[in-house]
């Protein structure tokens, strides 16, 4: 049983908790936020945000239903965020001095697709063994 609390406080709530921190930034009033004018900075933090959002969702996924294999972790963290990434823009249009971008959908996406990526090559990278050296009496590592 305490594997399992172990397991809901290190994968469940992180996600949950970025989704969450996701969702009520999304909820500020346009006017209450600071200035993103600049494109970039704005299409940027959509791309980390997601990238985030992804990365927790694959790993929560793969660890939650490790039968599914990457594969099906990859299909279903996809389909739940940028999901979760059309109705968070579409909610968007009922916040006052908001608006839904579908711009702002792609670099969801480009986001979303890199966090699928490192998550995916973290699990295909083989283990690198430890090292260890021992000192010898004559001052020589081996």
């Amino acid at each position: 049983m305490k594997k399992n609390k172990t397991s809901i406080l290190t994968t469940w709530l992180p996600l949950i908790g970025c989704i969450v921190v996701s969702y009520v930034l999304s909820s500020i009033d346009g006017v209450k936020l600071p200035e993103l004018n600049k494109f970039n900075l704005d299409k940027l933090a959509h791309a980390i945000e997601f990238f985030v959002i992804t990365f927790l969702m694959m790993r929560t996924i793969k660890h939650t239903w490790p039968g599914l294999g990457s594969t099906g972790a990859f299909f279903i963290s996809i389909f739940l965020v940028m999901a979760y990434g059309v109705s968070d823009e579409l909610r968007q249009i009922a916040v006052p001095n908001r608006t839904c971008d579908f711009i702002d959908l792609f670099f969801d996406f480009i986001g979303a697709s890199t966090g699928i990526f490192v998550c995916t090559y973290r699990e295909d990278e083989p283990a690198r063994p430890i090292q260890r050296y021992h000192l010898t009496n004559q001052g020589e590592l081996t």
